[in-house]
């Protein structure tokens, strides 16, 4: 398990700078891709769905290292239950993230309204920022709350570089922070913390123990990282420094409670 959860981190890692790379050439040096212009939505697409798929894929791995198969499976299915439904009521009425409509670079969607890699990837998020925390030595209703700001901290850099940086989703009402709604970062701390809450009383994890491996810390620096590059390049400053700022949290917490994560 060790081994596949290797390959795919690394496989991603790959995907991931070269995505990074070509909207650099992209943002910077527009006169390189002035012949391929046509082609430049499909490889954005290509590139952010690879990375999308192969992050969820590790991450599932990581679960079942750590958690065990069955365990792994709940909090799959919680995150992915529990995401689509807030996902689906926001883009029909605008609870709880606000009023947004993807646009096609995700791929394919659940009632043409939200892309099958979305669902799945709040469960690549979730699952990490809950080992991580448990990781930290955080119990009961701390653990739940410790993994959803963990996992909010994904939201601080994510809605500028997927609104602003290149259009993934749109915001249909604006807002204060780069267009986006206040009330999105709320309903991403309500639907993690309703993940959260679940996966705990269904599963009562203080009362288990997970194996543990740095390739936890290092994805979930990677998925969160991602947009945080992405936020650099596009010239979101702010974006970029709260992301950064969400990832040092983390770290710093871990030199407070002596626990190495990687």
């Amino acid at each position: 398990m060790k081994f596949l959860i290797k390959i795919t981190f690394f496989i991603s890692l790959i995907v991931g700078i070269f995505s990074l790379l070509g909207l650099f050439i992209l943002r910077n040096f527009p006169e390189y891709t002035t012949n391929i212009s046509n082609f430049i939505p499909f490889f954005i697409s290509l590139g952010s769905i690879g990375f999308t798929f192969l992050t969820i894929i590790c991450a599932f791995l990581i679960g079942i290292y750590a958690l065990g198969f069955e365990r792994n499976i709940l909090i799959f299915l919680i995150s992915v239950s529990v995401s689509l439904i807030m996902e689906l009521s926001s883009t029909y009425n605008g609870f709880p993230f606000g009023y947004y409509k993807y646009t096609d670079l995700l791929g394919p969607k659940i009632l043409n309204e939200v892309p099958y890699l979305i669902p799945p990837s709040w469960f690549s998020i979730v699952v990490l920022s809950y080992i991580i925390s448990k990781r930290l030595l955080y119990s009961g209703y701390y653990l739940v709350l410790v993994s959803t700001i963990f996992a909010f901290f994904w939201d601080l850099s994510l809605d500028y570089a997927m609104t602003k940086v290149y259009p993934f989703w749109v915001w249909q009402e604006k807002g204060f922070f780069y267009d986006m709604p206040i009330v999105n970062w709320a309903g991403w701390l309500f639907t993690l913390f309703i993940i959260n809450f679940l996966f705990y009383i269904l599963d009562r994890p203080e009362y288990k123990n997970e194996k543990y491996t740095g390739y936890v810390f290092y994805l979930y620096v990677l998925i969160v990282g991602f947009p945080i590059v992405m936020s650099l390049i596009g010239g979101g400053a702010f974006a970029f420094l709260l992301g950064l700022n969400g990832i040092m949290i983390v770290i710093i917490l871990s030199r407070i409670r002596s626990v190495k994560l990687w």
